[in-house]
């Protein structure tokens, strides 16, 4: 899986989302339909963090599909269903989001306990990565250890009680289960357990699902840059917006919609509603 994630980071950018379906270099892309649509997937299963779950729902897809077309929404809505646990952010972020994220990580001990800050950079224009991460720990006079974090955002903090005597992370990712790099890892003496500073702007999307109009409330500050596509890249409406909008979708199919929002910083959100 390493030479694959290599591949992916080769370019900072990419979507395994295909906006232009005429485009046929893009559609068969090695980098980002293949090995990026392999290694998210590959993702995916670590955050189901259940094989037996996702091997059901993988054949599931192949029994349901057979003779036809899947689109990446449809692999989303049966991983959920499996376990129970959401797949929206993991999907906007890394099927429709571009990029991936650098770890970086500063820590301490306070007698036994560790207190440790993980925070991470993007490559390209989605703003963070929230799934979960795994850290691996050294500790004197007991085995090593490897922990995993959810991340929320891009500055998180966390303490870990009773972790012994820590003396060093190790590694990210150890097993190779997220497109990532490492940036810095640093003990700092001074450090201690506090509040994380994820200042994040949120865009609500609702109801989801509708039968016709939509509402998108947001709290980032200035103009936001609104595209509303279908599953296959059309263009249905393109708008600027500040705080929130309406939008119609009462004359449109049934099926899923992508909502691509970028703010004035480059940032760019993606969600998706499902109109009934």
């Amino acid at each position: 899986m390493e030479d694959v994630h290599d591949n992916v980071m080769s370019v900072p950018s990419g979507s395994v989302w295909v906006e232009d379906s005429l485009n046929e270099n893009r559609i068969f892309s090695g980098r980002l339909t293949y090995d990026k649509g392999a290694a998210i997937v590959h993702t995916f299963r670590y955050i189901m963090n259940d094989d037996v779950a996702f091997f059901n729902a993988l054949q599931k897809i192949q029994e349901d599909f057979k003779d036809g077309t899947a689109l990446g929404v449809d692999i989303r809505d049966y991983f959920q269903a499996e376990v129970g646990v959401s797949f929206y952010d993991a999907f906007n972020e890394w099927y429709f989001g571009e990029g991936y994220p650098t770890y970086s990580a500063t820590w301490n001990t306070s007698g036994n306990d560790l207190l440790l800050n993980i925070k991470h950079t993007t490559s390209s224009t989605t703003p963070a990565f929230t799934n979960p991460i795994d850290v691996k720990f050294s500790r004197s006079g007991m085995a090593d250890t490897t922990i995993r974090f959810d991340i929320i955002g891009v500055n998180d903090v966390f303490t870990i009680p009773n972790m012994g005597n820590t003396t060093n992370i190790i590694e990210f990712d150890p097993e190779n289960w997220i497109i990532n790099k490492t940036g810095t890892i640093a003990y700092d003496p001074n450090a201690t357990a506090g509040l994380p500073n994820n200042n994040e702007a949120y865009y609500e999307v609702f109801p989801n699902p509708t039968s016709e109009n939509f509402t998108i409330n947001t709290s980032s500050m200035g103009v936001n840059y609104l595209v509303l596509l279908d599953s296959r890249g059309k263009i249905i409406e393109s708008t600027n917006f500040e705080k929130n909008i309406d939008l119609d979708l009462s004359k449109e199919k049934s099926g899923h919609y992508i909502i691509q929002i970028t703010n004035e910083n480059g940032d760019k959100r993606i969600k998706t509603i499902l109109k009934n």
